[in-house]
């Protein structure tokens, strides 16, 4: 996830949806980001802002709400609290109480994400980091951008230049019987007919694009 984020945002991407539904896992074990109607390109031309309200509610970044301008701030707190979620099994804004959406909205600007006493000291700092609300104090977002995240203790274990090249060894790998094997992938989305995303005068697909 944060090597998928890392090359949306060097494309001038923000993504802006990052959520586990959209978090799929390849035929040999390998993470790919999916679901990109949210996403929002060119910001590499404005500044590296923008300013839609757009999102799912439960991963919504503070500075989205408070309609500011935000860049790729926002992929970096919902990468907390999807991370929070793989270590919790939990989303804290998911609180299983029927929440107004207005009272969602201000729990995730006031409420202080408390960490769970299973949780390792480097997940819980780094967790801690990525879930700031001031998105100018927010890990990932500062001088060093992306190079704080992957250095930081909770990711001491990773190797990120061959995790790139897909040369590490994923701990789970579905059981399919080919690569486009669709027997793990709930109805409900197969029932849809698909589509494609148009290219002309898309800068999302145009920056997605370039390289090819």
């Amino acid at each position: 996830m944060v090597l998928a984020l890392e090359y949306l945002h060097k494309s001038g991407v923000v993504y802006r949806d990052l959520k586990p539904e959209n978090i799929l896992i390849d035929s040999e074990g390998h993470i790919r980001l999916t679901d990109f109607g949210l996403s929002k390109g060119g910001l590499h031309e404005n500044n590296g802002r923008t300013e839609s309200f757009c999102g799912t509610p439960e991963y919504l970044a503070p500075e989205i709400i408070k309609e500011k301008y935000y860049g790729y701030s926002v992929d970096w707190y919902s990468f907390g609290l999807v991370l929070y979620e793989m270590l919790s099994g939990i989303n804290p804004f998911k609180t299983g109480k029927e929440l107004s959406f207005v009272d969602q909205m201000n729990a995730i600007l006031e409420k202080k994400i408390k960490m769970p006493k299973h949780f390792s000291v480097e997940a819980s700092d780094i967790l801690e980091k990525l879930l700031v609300k001031n998105p100018n104090e927010r890990i990932g977002c500062m001088e060093n951008g992306v190079a704080d995240i992957k250095s930081h203790p909770f990711f001491s274990v990773i190797d990120w230049d061959k995790l790139l090249e897909k040369q590490v060894q994923p701990p789970f790998i579905p059981g399919v019987s080919e690569a486009d094997d669709v027997s793990n992938v709930d109805p409900e989305f197969l029932a849809e007919t698909p589509s494609e995303t148009p290219c002309e005068d898309n800068p999302l697909m145009k920056a997605l694009t370039d390289e090819t």
